[in-house]
């Protein structure tokens, strides 16, 4: 008999949900050797922006309305729990000219669909945020109503905390060689202090789960850098101070619970990373500098407060895989491949590693998230970036 009923490779906040959503009825333990969302998870934008950076743009594969609608619910019914908080803020996504017919179309089409998301002309923008925007090279905003913004640490460490209360075991400063498979079935992990045994392997790695899982399954996921810059805008912004998104460079940002701005982007692969935490590139704060006056009003003595880069892993329609895949062997569920949205797309990815276990029927459909969906599992696929207006194109 197994010491334990699932191992949970990694902290991070896929590895954190997962243990949530198992420990009430399972013996869980997690495993990483950092601390709980030590990593990129701890250094993510916290954006809870389902239906227009997770969703919409991947219509024709995910379940859209089921999943926002879980989504949604889920950070609501946890806000409050220990000191999570959710913040609730609008999103505006800034359309230039040549996609202002587009972005009408797409309007019309999700409103059809339920979704709370509406068109603003310039003197719309202007009148539902005076001094805000500045709308001189815009064709308008596509609005989107519910949506919001977590600290990433407070979310991922609750979800812990809530998870140990339920009887589920953390370690950390554990590093995890290989996951153990005995015929046919896995039976475990090796670590350097020993083995784990466990009848479940739920692997949560990130960017490491393909080097992780080599002997094991193939999976197409590649790190990828993101980059922030945090900015005190020289005044204060106020509680309804709006996220935002510019479509023509894939920057966005949101205020912080500081009265700064969190401004992420500037995604591009890498072939071997050798850390997670990294400084951010020169360019990349050039672009935010050139950008965020163009967007915003009174921006031009903004000044940095801190700046950061980190890796994650991404597929190649951008779009995670939590799935335990027909070929792989019994007992493996995979979590990864989130493509910088994993903060977001959570509340998805505890749900289904937890229909994966027990077999009891998600509240939406696993096929847009399983593995077969790709026909190669190869790295060599065009990376997308983040932002929802290249990907809504």
């Amino acid at each position: 008999m197994a010491a334990h009923d699932v191992v949970v490779v990694g902290a991070g906040v896929a590895g954190c949900v997962s243990a949530y959503e198992l420990a009430p009825d399972h013996d869980v333990i997690v495993v990483d050797e950092g601390p709980v969302a030590g990593e990129t998870t701890g250094r993510s934008s916290g954006l809870i922006t389902v239906t227009t950076d997770v969703l919409v743009p991947r219509a024709e594969t995910l379940d859209v309305p089921e999943m926002a609608a879980h989504v949604n619910d889920y950070v609501r019914e946890l806000d409050g729990t220990g000191e999570f908080e959710f913040f609730e803020r609008p999103g505006v996504e800034l359309v230039p000219p040549d996609q202002a017919d587009g972005a009408r179309e797409y309007v019309a089409r999700l409103r059809e669909d339920g979704l709370g998301i509406t068109y603003l002309e310039p003197d719309g923008l202007d009148a539902r945020y005076p001094e805000t925007f500045s709308t001189d090279s815009f064709a308008g905003a596509v609005i989107y109503e519910d949506v919001g913004w977590v600290d990433p640490y407070t979310y991922t460490t609750t979800l812990e905390q809530e998870a140990e209360s339920r009887g589920a075991e953390f370690r950390t400063g554990v590093h995890v060689e290989e996951v153990t498979v005995d015929d046919g079935a896995v039976v475990g992990v090796e670590t350097r202090s020993g083995r784990v045994e466990a009848d479940h392997v739920v692997c949560a790695a990130g960017w490491r789960t393909r080097e992780l899982l080599a002997d094991v399954i193939e999976i197409p996921v590649r790190p990828f850098r993101i980059q922030i810059v945090t900015l005190d805008p020289g005044r204060a912004l106020g509680d309804e101070y709006p996220m935002a998104w510019d479509a023509r460079t894939d920057l966005y940002w949101r205020p912080d619970a500081a009265g700064h701005i969190h401004v992420g982007g500037g995604e591009y692969t890498l072939d071997e990373p050798q850390s997670t935490s990294q400084d951010v590139d020169e360019w990349y704060v050039d672009l935010v500098a050139e950008t965020l006056p163009n967007c915003l009003a009174d921006f031009e003595t903004a000044g940095i407060v801190d700046s950061w880069a980190c890796i994650d892993g991404a597929t190649p329609d951008a779009v995670g895989i939590v799935d335990a895949p027909a070929d792989a062997p019994d007992g493996l569920v995979i979590a990864t491949g989130f493509h910088g949205l994993g903060m977001m797309f959570s509340p998805i990815t505890g749900t289904a590693v937890r229909s994966l276990i027990t077999g009891e029927r998600a509240p939406f459909s696993l096929d847009g998230i399983a593995l077969n969906r790709f026909g190669s599992r190869g790295v060599d696929f065009e990376f997308q970036p983040i932002g929802g207006g290249a990907m809504r194109e």
